[in-house]
């Protein structure tokens, strides 16, 4: 039997960073990181939650590093699955119509 690696993708960013005590709230509902700087929080601190709760759903993970002046890295991953491990019926696609021609 094979295993089913893992595919890990990363993201990186070079912003002011997330202080270490914040690294897991940052995926909670309507948490935001202050910026000390500005006292201003843009978002509604969602997106996220939700990219995290996705990426669960699909069996993955979903996790963040950072360092304080330097930015932040956050890495999912996701099992590779083959069309023959989606399960669920197999139906074909129907074709969309055509550009259609508008007459006054």
């Amino acid at each position: 039997m094979r295993s089913n690696p893992q595919r890990r993708v990363e993201v990186v960013d070079s912003g002011r960073g997330i202080p270490a005590d914040q690294l897991e709230r940052v995926f909670e509902k309507f948490h935001r990181v202050e910026d000390p700087m500005r006292m201003t929080t843009g978002g509604t601190g969602l997106g996220l939650y939700i990219a995290r709760e996705l990426t669960r759903a699909m069996g993955g993970t979903l996790s963040c590093s950072s360092t304080l002046g330097a930015g932040s890295v956050f890495r999912f991953t996701l099992p590779r699955t083959t069309v023959a491990q989606v399960p669920g019926p197999r139906t074909q696609v129907p074709a969309l119509p055509g550009p259609i021609s508008r007459t006054a």
